[in-house]
């Protein structure tokens, strides 16, 4: 016998009807439906996600491999990475110091952030590799050269500002004779 219109048992109690055209109620019923059968069986779930981790290196989360991650962060291949290393000889492109190859964050790739904005680049724009201190610096300066250069020039005058005022003491100069009576 058919429930009456007005039937509040458990299996019409909990009918609802779904607005297929907006997209947000589309997802929230489909996130709802994919939790149930979660909560049911997690393999199948965890199955289809390990095979498109497989079919998609370094496209989600965590990324799989070194060259999956330059080619999609940086939009370079292992083989460029490599040449522009041998071309720097091993060194930072700015400071011209050795790259440390040992450090896991050691050596940083440099791209203008005027064509790509954020961490990824085209691959057009990498401008070399680059050292940690030297990387953290030209982004905190923006990346403009004229703002870096009244830096350096400030810094010096600083520097020799100090220089100059400062008293030289007993233990400086290499002697137990109090400063100035040399």
């Amino acid at each position: 016998m058919p429930c009456p219109a007005d039937c509040t048992c458990a299996k019409h109690g909990k009918s609802r009807v779904i607005d297929w055209n907006d997209p947000e109620a589309r997802k929230a019923y489909n996130r709802q439906k994919a939790a149930e059968r979660y909560a049911i069986d997690p393999e199948p779930a965890k199955e289809a996600a390990r095979k498109w981790r497989e079919a998609n290196p370094g496209r989600r989360g965590r990324l799989r491999n070194e060259a999956a991650d330059l080619l999609y962060m940086y939009g370079i291949t292992p083989e460029r990475w490599q040449e522009m290393f041998t071309a720097q000889g091993g060194c930072c492109y700015l400071c011209s110091e050795p790259l440390d190859t040992e450090r896991k964050h050691g050596i940083n790739i440099d791209h203008d952030h005027a064509c790509c904005r954020g961490r990824r680049s085209c691959g057009t724009c990498v401008r070399g590799l680059a050292c940690h201190g030297c990387n953290a610096g030209i982004g905190n300066f923006g990346d403009d050269p004229e703002r870096m250069r009244r830096v350096a020039d400030n810094l010096e005058m600083a520097n020799r500002r100090l220089r100059d005022t400062r008293p030289i003491r007993a233990n400086q100069a290499g002697s137990n004779a109090p400063a100035g009576t040399e």
